[in-house]
């Protein structure tokens, strides 16, 4: 995507200031908006623009209408023949607005369809490509939560309200051209209103930002202890814990700041339309005495003095209508903003390499989260070759999954050392996904049909149903399968009526399954894979495992010591270093591994 217009507005030699800057986010915001709409709807983008001028057409027309109507009626009380044909073609062209109307309300709708899917699978695109980092920074995850929740709606509204910008543009070109018919001092004078209008107006919305962004964390709080009460997930804590008391205490509490934070802006931005409109109303009342004073002379028709009298209150009402459009895009352009920024953002290489063969090398290798001063893992030496079972074990915080996010490449900016790839840099021999497979402790239970649970765990998603079979009949799900009237098309989970939930380890055999998919993966990285499993199934887990993954490096991540005799390394880890490397038998000389060893023993006995 094109930023060079993005790239303009930013720089501080064409916006001076924050508050500046602040106020062209709108105006980068509807760039940006139509530009989307205008590369995927194609057409309809320009119809949809034409038919807005056609409706600003049918404003004049309406106000012709109105001017013939009133001269007709005063025609035929004055005992005229009444010219039912202009009245005919009044209604007509009042018919074909109404027409066009009803086809860009249409047109609307199937742009709305458009950009729905262009954003979601935008989405979906760009989020599943961004590199690990920007999720384990708290406040950039909740931007990407942010944006799904929100942005959809914001753009559309944005898009919504170029309709009503061109309108009002339009009609008060029309209404300046009104007024300089009456008298030129007129026009002069509600340009003059207008645009101190708009200069207060923009001054009371850059406050109420500044004022909505200092309240948006404390109502993301505030939805935070709703969710505790309402979620699925957090519902039986919640219960027996007795917790509405203590949270409504606390929603009380932010709730009484936002109130009256809100308030503020509220109050601040009513009373700027309503000295707004009032002193827009001061051409108007000029206008009267002027066309009064014409009509009286005959200079002007009656007609003409209504015509005058609700075009000035279209425009009136426009002017009221962009006022709270600004309001609402004042609250949406961060989130359009924020979503098209993200398409920015630096995404994964995913360039396949030849294939890993020899060995993978760690050399002084450090790494912290962002924003965190501890080192996560320090000073990392340790060489694996294919084949290897390796054993990662430590007490908590100890850098084990850090560890194995550096493994799978999730995490491919280090700080210091050198991850080496047979003897050469990951950074420039690139690992495709596929060459890694993990599972992770925390492993996503999807929401989709047994079989394709598993599909997605190879690379082409390409698998027959004899081998799906097979793979649950090695993880020991098969017979329960076969009970289900489905079988593999049994849809998991609760997102429609008639979906079966699994138990934790009915979850974990199918996410083992899913990871056995992956035939391609040469290194298989497995957190806590049996942490759901009771001692007899994880005896089976493990050496289920170890006979399918003969040809692979195995690198098991676990706080059960049982299987260590099984490995042929033992990493322990402490404090973010390597401590120990070597059998099992020979780390129980070693009191870290020792007392952590014999602390689980009687489990084992």
């Amino acid at each position: 995507m094109d930023f060079t217009v993005n790239s303009f507005l930013r720089s501080r030699s064409f916006i001076s200031s924050k508050e500046d800057r602040m106020r062209f986010r709108i105006f980068r915001g509807l760039y940006y908006v139509n530009r989307l709409v205008r590369r995927n709807a194609g057409s309809l983008y320009y119809i949809y623009l034409l038919t807005v001028l056609v409706e600003a057409a049918g404003v004049a027309v309406g106000l012709f209408s109105t001017r013939y109507i009133t001269n007709l009626i005063t025609a035929v009380a004055m005992g005229e023949p009444p010219q039912y044909h202009i009245l005919l073609l009044l209604l007509v062209a009042t018919g074909i607005i109404y027409v066009i109307a009803t086809i860009r309300k249409i047109i609307l709708e199937h742009i709305r369809l458009k950009i729905r899917f262009v954003f979601d699978r935008s989405l979906c695109e760009n989020v599943s490509a961004l590199k690990w980092e920007y999720f384990e920074d708290y406040a950039t995850s909740n931007k990407i939560n942010s944006i799904n929740e929100k942005s959809y709606d914001c753009i559309m509204r944005m898009f919504e309200h170029t309709y009503h910008y061109l309108l009002y543009i339009l009609s008060s070109i029309v209404f300046s051209y009104f007024l300089l018919l009456f008298h030129w001092m007129i026009m002069v004078l509600y340009l003059g209103i207008l645009i101190v209008s708009i200069y207060f107006s923009d001054k009371v919305f850059a406050s109420n930002y500044t004022i909505w962004d200092a309240v948006l964390p404390l109502k993301k709080q505030q939805k935070y202890f709703v969710s505790v009460a309402t979620d699925v997930n957090t519902h039986q804590e919640y219960q027996s814990n007795r917790l509405f008391s203590f949270l409504s205490q606390k929603w009380e509490a932010l709730d009484h700041v936002i109130y009256g934070q809100e308030m503020r802006i509220y109050r601040r931005y009513e009373i700027v339309m309503q000295i707004s409109r009032l002193i827009m109303n001061l051409p108007y009342f000029a206008m009267i005495i002027v066309t009064c004073y014409h009509v009286i002379h005959g200079r002007f028709d009656v007609g003409f003095l209504v015509m005058s009298f609700n075009l000035f209150n279209q425009v009136v009402n426009l002017f009221g209508q962009i006022e709270s459009d600004l309001h609402q895009d004042q609250e949406d352009v961060g989130f359009v903003l924020d979503y098209f920024d993200m398409l920015s953002w630096e995404k994964e290489d995913d360039a396949r390499h030849a294939g890993i063969s020899e060995s993978i090398q760690f050399k002084q290798v450090s790494y912290r989260y962002p924003q965190s001063e501890r080192y996560a893992v320090k000073a990392i030496d340790m060489t694996a070759g294919f084949h290897e079972k390796i054993a990662i074990v430590g007490k908590n915080g100890s850098g084990k999954t850090t560890f194995a996010l550096l493994l799978s490449s999730l995490i491919d900016k280090i700080e210091n050392g050198q991850i080496l790839l047979d003897g050469q840099e990951m950074e420039r021999v690139p690992v495709a996904r596929h060459d890694i497979a993990c599972l992770f402790q925390d492993f996503e239970q999807y929401h989709m049909t047994i079989q394709e649970n598993i599909k997605i765990g190879r690379k082409d998603c390409k698998i027959t149903e004899e081998e799906i079979y097979a793979l649950l009949q090695k993880v020991g799900l098969e017979e329960y399968v076969s009970t289900l009237p489905k079988g593999i098309d049994t849809l998991l989970g609760q997102l429609e009526d008639g979906g079966v939930w699994l138990s934790k380890g009915q979850w974990q055999r199918l996410a083992i399954a899913r990871l056995m998919a992956n035939e391609d993966a040469r290194i298989w990285i497995l957190d806590e894979p049996t942490a759901s499993l009771d001692p007899l199934s994880e005896i089976e887990v493990y050496n289920l495992i170890m006979s399918v993954a003969q040809d692979k490096m195995v690198f098991f991540i676990s706080h059960r010591l049982g299987f260590a005799k099984q490995v042929n390394r033992i990493l322990l880890f402490c404090d973010g270093k390597i401590i120990g490397d070597s059998t099992h038998d020979s780390l129980l000389e070693e009191e870290h591994y020792r007392e952590m060893f014999k602390s689980q023993e009687s489990w084992y006995a």
